[in-house]
């Protein structure tokens, strides 16, 4: 095999690897947006009065074993309006319709 072949079939890998990558961190994020979705659901958190602070909203300083998508998640969650925020740092279901179609998609 020529020295170019070989460097396009390594191009093609390597950008492979990375779109396997990609997909498989949106597929873990999705996952963690139905979990705080299902989190806020059963804590009753459905308005400001009765929103919650929820414990991987914050930073970790520590970061021991696999990587935590629920932060980058809520996030999300937050600025598509699905999940609101209280000046305090609580978190509630905003809009529950959308919040029942997210839960919908995982069944």
């Amino acid at each position: 095999m020529s020295q170019a072949m070989q460097a396009l079939v390594g191009l093609i890998a390597l950008v492979a690897v990375f779109m396997l990558s990609q997909l498989v961190a949106a597929r873990r994020i999705q996952k963690a947006c139905r979990i705080i979705v299902a989190d806020l659901e059963r804590l009753g958190a459905f308005d400001p009065i009765t929103a919650v602070s929820l414990p991987y909203a914050g930073t970790r300083l520590l970061h021991l074993g696999l990587r935590d998508f629920r932060p980058k998640a809520l996030q999300g969650l937050v600025s598509a309006g699905i999940v609101g925020a209280t000046e305090r740092g609580a978190y509630f279901i905003k809009n529950r319709e959308q919040a029942a179609r997210l839960r919908a998609r995982a069944a």
